[in-house]
C-alpha cells in the first residue's frame, strides 16, 4: 500500500510537466549507468544518457536528446537525494542555438523485488515534460524501464507516448 501511495502521490503532485527523459536511476555511491530511451513521442526520437553518483546525496548526469524531426538537446543535470525517495533535478538544456535551465523534483520507490517505480516533473521558461515508468531489475546491472513521457514546449504542441529503454550499471 505504501509503495502504491507513494507511486500516485508523484503521479498526482507533478502532474503539469517535466526536463529529463532520463529515467530515475536507483544506484549506489560511484556506481555509474549508461542508457538509452526510445519514445512513441516521435518514432525517430530516442535520448542516451549517463548518470554517476558521487556521493550518497547527489547524481550528476549527461544526455543528448534527439527529437527527430523537431532538432536536438544535450542536458547536463544534477539530482540531490533529498531522501531515499525524493530528489531535487536542476540542469540546463542546450538546443544548439539558445540553451535553459531546468528545475524539477523526481520521486521513486520499489514496487517489488524487482520492480522500482518513478515520476519526474520539471520546467524550464521553454517547455515542460512529465516522466513517469518502472525500472525492472533484469540482473544487478541491468534494468529494462516502460514509461510514459510527455513533453510540452512553448508554443508547440505536445509530444506524448510511451518508451521502452534499457541501462547498464557499473
Amino acid at each position: 500500500m505504501k509503495k502504491l501511495t507513494l507511486l500516485l502521490a508523484g503521479l498526482l503532485a507533478f502532474n503539469v510537466g517535466v526536463a529529463a527523459a532520463a529515467p530515475l536511476n536507483e544506484l549506489n555511491t560511484h556506481q555509474t549507468a549508461v542508457g538509452i530511451m526510445m519514445h512513441s513521442t516521435d518514432p525517430d526520437s530516442d535520448t542516451i544518457y549517463i548518470e554517476h553518483k558521487l556521493s550518497p546525496k547527489f547524481t550528476v548526469g549527461l544526455q543528448t536528446v534527439d527529437w527527430g524531426n523537431h532538432g536536438d538537446a544535450d542536458d547536463i543535470y544534477g539530482q540531490l537525494h533529498l531522501t531515499d525517495n525524493l530528489r531535487a533535478i536542476a540542469g540546463v538544456r542546450d538546443f544548439g542555438s539558445s540553451s535553459e535551465l531546468f528545475l524539477g523534483l523526481g520521486v521513486s520507490g520499489p514496487l517489488s523485488a524487482q520492480w522500482n517505480g518513478f515520476a519526474s516533473f520539471a520546467a524550464s521558461s521553454e517547455h515542460k515534460e512529465l516522466h513517469v515508468g518502472a525500472n525492472y531489475a533484469i540482473s544487478h546491472n541491468v534494468d529494462l524501464t516502460v514509461s510514459y513521457l510527455s513533453v510540452k514546449p512553448d508554443g508547440g504542441s505536445s509530444r506524448n507516448g510511451l518508451g521502452l529503454g534499457a541501462a547498464f550499471k557499473f
